[in-house]
């Protein structure tokens, strides 16, 4: 049974938030969306206006920069968080609510609940999880995500998110640092190179080593293919309309 945390962010600018708030309320229904199921969707902050007016709200309120903020600045960083489809479909509807609660509770402590914008419960896909967004606004009023999601802190949230979900039987997923003494290239070359069989496994001086590295490939894997599958309906979204946007421009280009 697979068991992995999903602790997923991304950047947004300003121009990026309309097509995500089509994805998020659903003003476009993806392929992979249960139309039967929409209603089954929650939110756990009010809805007070557009995804882009209450990004503007908060920066309007907590920003205390003097510098006008660039057009391409990042305006929004959104999380989808989830875990394992064994996991998550295993959860009863009150367990799923408990866990919502526990992600949005998770991330008002770390980076402040005045700065969440957004927490959308999804509940029409295969597998449920939470569209987050929260504002990257630090303490001294400084709207900056290259601060506050640093390399370190990137790193550091993985862990400390997959302690907090522990208790609904998840865990962190397999992580680069974990990746030692057998390089992956030296993987690779003996899985190409030899016939694998539990024999030659056994037989085998770095028997243990390369046991672990072949389950850490195979996670790794499937953690790609799930992350992959969860995000592709929010990703053709944002594609399409940069693809609508590029076509626009280029109309009014040929039009000059």
């Amino acid at each position: 049974m697979k068991t992995f945390t999903v602790c997923h962010m991304t950047k947004y600018k300003e121009s990026d938030l309309g097509g995500l708030e089509n994805h998020i309320d659903r003003k476009k229904i993806s392929k992979n969306v249960d139309k039967n199921r929409v209603k089954d969707n929650l939110e756990l902050v009010a809805v007070t206006g557009t995804l882009k007016q209450m990004v503007k709200s908060r920066i309007d309120q907590g920003y205390l920069g003097k510098k006008k903020l660039r057009d391409n600045a990042v305006k929004s960083c959104g999380f989808i968080l989830s875990g394992s489809s064994d996991v998550m479909n295993s959860l009863s509807k009150s367990e799923i609510l408990k866990w919502a609660k526990k992600n949005y509770e998770f991330f008002a402590r770390r980076y402040g609940e005045e700065n969440i914008v957004r927490c959308s419960l999804h509940l029409d896909e295969e597998t449920p999880h939470l569209h987050l967004h929260l504002v990257p606004l630090t303490k001294q009023g400084k709207l900056s995500a290259k601060d506050i999601f640093n390399p370190v802190e990137m790193k550091q949230i993985q862990s400390t998110y997959a302690e907090e979900m522990a208790e609904f039987g998840l865990k962190r997923g397999v992580s680069n640092s974990d990746r030692k003494h057998i390089t992956t290239r030296q993987f690779y070359k003996y899985i190409e190179s030899n016939e694998i069989d539990a024999e030659k496994i056994i037989n085998n001086p770095n028997a243990k080593e390369l046991v672990g590295k072949m389950l850490q490939e195979l996670q790794m894997l499937e953690q790609i293919k799930f992350m992959e599958e969860l995000t592709k309906s929010t990703n053709q979204n944002y594609l399409e309309r940069n693809e609508r946007q590029i076509s626009t421009r280029t109309r009014k280009c040929g039009a000059k």
